[in-house]
């Protein structure tokens, strides 16, 4: 949860835009500007945080803070975990 949360984080700072945010089986995303909550029978994945690119692609994509958003955040949870 929170690796995804990190992507989503990271992804929005850098001018990503949402598409949805999956965990386990239920899938949650905006429509119409309503947020929306749909379950879904898929193996694999136990998370995924998907946004799409909001800027020209001819410019220089910021990928790399949305793809180490998820390794920044499960390092800040375990730093947190282990003060407690």
């Amino acid at each position: 949860f929170f690796h995804e949360l990190g992507h989503m984080l990271f992804g929005i700072i850098t001018g990503y835009k949402f598409v949805y945010f999956k965990l386990l089986n239920f899938m949650f995303f905006k429509k119409d500007n309503k947020w929306q909550i749909a379950h879904e029978k898929t193996r694999g994945a136990i998370g995924q945080c998907i946004m799409r690119p909001d800027f020209k692609y001819h410019d220089k994509m910021p990928y790399l803070l949305y793809n180490a958003g998820g390794c920044i955040s499960n390092f800040v949870f375990a730093c947190s975990s282990l003060s407690f």
